[in-house]
Formats: structure tokens, sequence, C-alpha cells
């Protein structure tokens, strides 16, 4: 897939699969919208493949849908946020995983609901 100079925003740009997936899509030429909640690894990664960092908490519905309606001539959404937990199910707490899945839940929406908005619509063709 050709990704020169098309537009992609990556949702937890600032982790470790995200931002090796940012990596590649700068060598293929995309243009980087970086999000995330790490202010100085994302402008770290944006300095280095040329993308924009924009941060925001992926589990803040409206702020996440305000910063990818604001990205323009959108190619692609890739939600790379969220992690999982890493310790023995024998010490976890029924409050340890509710973070984490509540931004896993709200990323995904915000993601979907405005690829579908933005989306060329394939039943047109």
């Amino acid at each position: 897939m050709c990704f020169h100079d098309r537009s992609v925003a990556v949702i937890g740009a600032a982790g470790g699969i995200g931002s090796a997936l940012c990596r590649s899509l700068a060598v293929e030429g995309a243009r980087l919208t970086l999000i995330g909640r790490d202010r100085q690894r994302l402008e770290t990664l944006a300095a280095e493949t040329g993308g924009v960092a924009v941060v925001c908490d992926a589990a803040v519905m409206e702020d996440l849908d305000s910063v990818l309606a604001a990205v323009e001539d959108l190619y692609g959404i890739v939600n790379c946020a969220g992690s999982l937990l890493l310790k023995p199910a024998h010490a976890t707490t029924p409050a340890g995983p509710a973070p984490m899945t509540t931004m896993s839940i709200t990323s995904r929406s915000s993601t979907f609901r405005t690829w579908s908005t933005r989306a060329v619509r394939l039943d047109m063709f």
C-alpha cells in the first residue's frame, strides 16, 4: 500500500508499537499526526518522522474527537492506544483494569465514529 503524501493519524503513537508503526509510515512518505499522552516522547518522535505531535488522552472521547476532526485529508486512522496489565492475575484488583478498559473502549469508539463519517463509501463503486 502506498502512503506517500497520505495523511495518517496514529493514536497511541508514543508507545512501542505505535512509534514503530510511525517510523515505518514515515519511510513510506506518510504525513503523520502523532496522538498520545506523553508530550516528550511524541515531540521526539515528531522530530524523527516529520509528524505533528498532539497531546491527547484517548480516554476522553470529546478531546479525541476534536483532534481527529482537525486532521486534514485524513487517509487513515490507526489505534495503538492501550496496553496489557503486566502483572500476574492474582495480583490484580477490581479497579486495576478499569482505566485501561475505559481508554480502550473510548479510543476505539472515537476511531470508528470518525472513520465511518469520513471514509469513502464502498457501495458507491
